[in-house]
């Protein structure tokens, strides 16, 4: 429940070092043990689960490996969890996190609920109704280049690792989207926290984020965590 998932995202800790799980192996003994989510883990740990499901869950998992590159290259990447056998039209719910840096508790909590759709898919006698009518999208890492500076450099970095025309580096992500772009609450001084960037989507993550979501046609509902825990 809520109160229960809030619990546990408010208990996560930093990884303090990292560490590869050999999922294959151990997957099942770690999340019965709920090991897994009692810490923060590295971009390349929680990839490799999304590459578990994709193969555990064949029939309920679209993995969408990459469907753009950040500034340093690294895989932007999307996740559906549905029924994918059956062909009906469904409403979709989208999941995005981790447009700033530092805000970990994002990606974690979407991962939590992924983890939890799975787990029930095929044991909860509701789930596979809800997954005929439903198809859930996920892009947990917004920002993978930035979530890996915070992770091992900076711990309160915000933006991207964008080098500005200026000789700064990050543009705000969050602040880069088209709709009231640069309108409140942004900055066009590269150096600042909230930086806009050079127009709406002149960053690589905002716009392959937005082309992979234009193609999934109407959404439901759009949910964005802006929590941030320390």
């Amino acid at each position: 429940d809520i109160e229960t998932h809030f619990n546990l995202t408010q208990q996560l800790q930093p990884e303090e070092e990292l560490t590869v799980y050999d999922f294959e192996a151990q997957d099942e003994e770690l999340f019965d043990k709920n090991r897994f989510f009692k810490k923060y883990h590295s971009y390349s740990t929680y990839l490799k689960l999304l590459r578990h499901w994709s193969k555990k869950y064949p029939k309920y998992v679209e993995y969408d490996h990459s469907i753009g590159k950040s500034v340093e290259g690294r895989n932007i990447v999307g996740f559906r969890i549905s029924n994918f056998r059956a062909r009906n039209l469904k409403q979709k719910i989208w999941f995005n996190s981790g447009q700033h840096a530092r805000e970990w508790v994002g990606p974690a909590s979407q991962f939590f609920i992924m983890s939890n759709l799975l787990r029930l898919a095929e044991d909860d006698k509701h789930m596979p109704e809800l997954l005929i009518n439903y198809e859930f999208v996920f892009t947990p890492f917004s920002n993978p280049d930035g979530f890996e500076y915070a992770r091992t450099k900076d711990r309160l970095w915000r933006k991207n690792r964008k080098r500005n025309y200026d000789g700064s580096y990050g543009v705000d992500l969050n602040r880069n989207w088209d709709d009231h772009w640069n309108v409140v609450g942004g900055s066009k001084d590269p150096s600042d926290e909230t930086y806009v960037g050079t127009g709406p989507f002149s960053e690589a993550e905002t716009k392959a984020i937005s082309d992979y979501i234009l193609k999934q046609g109407d959404l439901l509902l759009a949910l964005t965590s802006i929590l941030m825990v320390n």
